[in-house]
């Protein structure tokens, strides 16, 4: 019987022989992102904020496939040429832009043949879906500049119940960094693991245990309203 690990890099490896375009970042964040569903997500939604051509989706959807869990992966994008990275709007060659120019039909081709993968073609901030709607999982690899990565962190730790991937955690993106930074200061979140670019924080859940120099000091709960 495959591992979880088997099972995730099998996936990756069947979307990438399949995928028109290109994943982000050469792929580096797809084992992150196949984990995390495959994890940690269990019977629940998946979000993820920035699809591209729908590598990552496709990663999270078929990960859920394979190990027949229920739920559905949303992909939330505006597909706007303008706000693409600007090494392909800018510097990028004339078959790069092209592909740009038409990418939402290429993630309608990549993903038409699954079924629980959902496209909302609109920017994160405000937020398009219902605000009681909930999500086991995400992924933020949306709009990387100025606020963009901050206010996505800020909309998920409400509506995320087990865990948030941060991708592009670099020194190239130091707004992506300050959402980091408020990650890791949130009291309902804790960092689990850094991923080589990518920052994994699972929820705090039950009562936890404060240790200092003096000895245990408190606890905390989570306090969150359901």
């Amino acid at each position: 019987m495959p591992t979880n690990v088997q099972i995730v890099d099998d996936v990756i490896d069947r979307t990438l022989r399949s995928l028109i375009g290109w994943p982000g970042a050469n792929g580096s964040s797809l084992r992150a992102v196949g984990g995390l569903v495959a994890e940690t997500c269990g019977d629940g939604d998946h979000v993820e904020i920035g699809s591209l051509f729908g590598a990552s989706a496709l990663v999270a959807y078929r990960t859920k496939v394979e190990l027949k869990r229920n739920g559905n992966i949303y992909c939330i994008d505006p597909m706007v040429f303008d706000d693409h990275e600007y090494c392909v709007r800018i510097d990028g060659n004339e078959s790069q832009k092209l592909l740009l120019k038409n990418q939402h039909q290429i993630f309608f081709d990549n993903t038409r043949t699954c079924g629980g993968i959902k496209l909302i073609r609109e920017r994160s901030n405000p937020w398009p879906l219902p605000k009681d709607q909930r999500f086991a999982t995400a992924f933020i690899d949306g709009w990387h500049y100025g606020d963009g990565p901050l206010n996505d962190a800020k909309t998920l730790v409400e509506i995320v119940d087990r865990a948030i991937l941060l991708d592009d955690v670099i020194p190239s993106y130091p707004d992506v960094y300050r959402a980091f930074l408020y990650l890791c200061s949130h009291p309902n979140w804790f960092l689990q693991d850094k991923l080589d670019r990518c920052a994994l924080f699972v929820r705090r859940t039950g009562a936890i245990q404060i240790f200092t120099a003096e000895g245990v000091k408190h606890t905390h709960a989570d306090e969150r309203e359901d």
